[in-house]
């Protein structure tokens, strides 16, 4: 069965090149309704064959990425004004409909996609399965066009994965996406993210310069930051209208809670570092958050710019413990 994210398998266009130069183009829809599928990212390779007297390779030479616009509809340059060999759809949410099949979509370069299925297991299978059939190693550096959609499986990995085994398969995707991003000596010289306690930071930013740094050494990672991603925009609309109704950082503190309550679930967050400034209206807010927020929580005041002082490191040390020892 098909999972998960709504990318699929090769499909089977041809070889054959074109004489025309004309732009590729083409339609995402979804099965049933025929409404038009927005924000869909479009993968197109182009495939070479080498034979020799032993064996016959197939190898990507080139690969394209575009989004689809408000009507399913996605445009790409035709590379040296061939037909590409393989066009995958990816849809977060959705997977693609044998409906694809049996219309023969794949004629007018178009994709039907339908909600779904599968366990939170098959799924993250999937994504790695995903991760592999469209990976591109082009001597033209065209895979960097692939960065988009590791960026998305990525994300939805980390939403699903819930055990060590799950988080392996984050990592695979991080890797590949950081040698997209940062080429393979670099990627290889991280270390594989394992963190005792996920956290969330919620506040203003820190005047103290190395308290996230402080956090990694002690093993935590900070799997949400309240004012980052309210001023980023985050969500995925259709019109630029409704990121701006999705702009909440200017609502009351009560928003602002429900929002928080919702990563913390999400997320699978452990504890919240609520950092307040003197003379800032967040910490007016701490008890507000303390009342409704179920979770342990610490809040952190740091007297003047620099590095963290001994007694705010060993609050947070203490803190970082009890995470620890509730988890066990």
């Amino acid at each position: 069965m098909q999972l998960a994210a709504g990318i699929m398998f090769a499909l089977p266009l041809g070889g054959c090149a074109s004489l025309s130069a004309e732009p590729l183009e083409g339609q995402v829809l979804e099965e049933g309704t025929s409404k038009p599928i927005a924000n869909a990212i479009v993968i197109v390779r182009w495939d070479k064959t080498y034979s020799s007297f032993v064996d016959t390779t197939t190898v990507c030479v080139h690969v394209e990425s575009a989004l689809t616009d408000v009507q399913g509809r996605y445009r790409l340059p035709r590379w040296r004004g061939k037909t590409p060999d393989h066009i995958n759809t990816f849809k977060t949410g959705y997977e693609r409909s044998q409906e694809y099949f049996r219309a023969k979509a794949y004629l007018q370069h178009n994709d039907i996609l339908k909600p779904l299925t599968g366990s939170r297991e098959e799924r993250l299978k999937y994504l790695l399965r995903v991760l592999g059939t469209t990976s591109c190693g082009a001597q033209d550096e065209s895979e960097k066009n692939l960065i988009s959609l590791r960026k998305l499986l990525y994300d939805e990995a980390q939403k699903l994965a819930q055990t060590k085994e799950d988080q392996k398969t984050v990592e695979a995707i991080l890797y590949r996406l950081e040698i997209l991003e940062l080429g393979f000596e670099e990627a290889g010289k991280r270390q594989a993210l394992n963190p005792e306690v996920r956290l969330g930071y919620i506040g203003v930013p820190p005047i103290c310069c190395n308290l996230y740094s402080f956090l990694g050494e002690l093993n935590v990672h900070v799997v949400f930051n309240e004012v980052q991603r309210q001023f980023s925009m985050p969500y995925k609309t259709d019109t630029l209208a409704d990121q701006y109704i999705c702009y909440t950082y200017p609502f009351d503190m009560l928003y602002h809670i429900d929002d928080i309550k919702k990563q913390i679930e999400k997320r699978r967050i452990n504890g919240i570092i609520h950092y307040v400034q003197n003379f800032c209206h967040r910490q007016i807010y701490d008890r507000l958050i303390r009342k409704y927020i179920d979770i342990p929580i610490l809040t952190l005041d740091c007297d003047r710019p620099g590095q963290l002082s001994g007694s705010m490191r060993t609050r947070i040390e203490a803190f970082v413990e009890m995470l620890k020892n509730i988890k066990c």
